[in-house]
């Protein structure tokens, strides 16, 4: 069996073997470009296909834009009947032939292929701190017992309110011009507390 792969050209798959034509859609490329398609599948003449993962990345296709045509013309005729309508068209696809050159698969692996591994491999360390601290499992709540220890330490630390208001400065209080009224009462309070002495 021979070598053959199959390519992606313009959103189109096609099966290929080495010093094969094919005509594909109009690419922008010039007469005489090199291309090289992706592949989704290789086959070699010995060994195990490949159909994915790094080793697809391996395999290499070399192609050169040979020709840019014109497809066959394909009329196109419209007809209703007992109404008079007849319509005559004709279509030309734009296409590109293209020569496949070489197909084979590197020993090493691509530059490009390197570069994302790489980045992965810096990647990976940090998603698993990440993951890690996820993971870490919570304290457990604690119990009634537990928490009351902790309340009485906080009790012994705080000091008690009477020293509270030892250490706070005691404000004088503002002498307040006594009303009118005030001096009454005051005055109606002295004259019961005489008569209560009194009797």
């Amino acid at each position: 069996m021979t070598t053959y792969a199959v390519i992606e050209i313009g959103g189109r798959q096609y099966r290929v073997e080495e010093g094969e034509k094919i005509l594909v859609n109009r690419l922008p490329q010039d007469k005489g470009k090199k291309i090289s398609p992706k592949a989704l599948l290789y086959r070699p003449e010995k060994g195990e296909p490949v159909f994915a993962g790094a080793d697809l990345q391996k395999v290499k296709v070399d192609a050169v834009v040979t020709e840019h045509m014109r497809g066959e013309k394909v009329r196109i005729f419209k007809h209703r009947p007992k109404k008079g309508y007849k319509r005559h068209a004709g279509h030309r696809s734009e296409l590109t032939q293209v020569e496949i050159k070489t197909i084979k698969m590197s020993a090493g692996k691509p530059k490009a292929a390197e570069k994302a591994i790489k980045a992965k491999e810096a990647k990976a360390p940090e998603t698993k701190e990440k993951e890690e601290k996820k993971a870490k499992p919570k304290k457990p709540a604690k119990t009634k017992s537990e928490a009351k220890p902790a309340e009485d330490k906080k009790k012994q630390a705080e000091p008690p309110e009477d020293k509270k208001k030892q250490a706070e400065p005691t404000e004088e209080p503002k002498s307040e011009k006594k009303s009118p009224k005030s001096t009454e009462e005051s005055k109606s309070e002295e004259k019961s507390t005489s008569e209560k002495k009194e009797e």
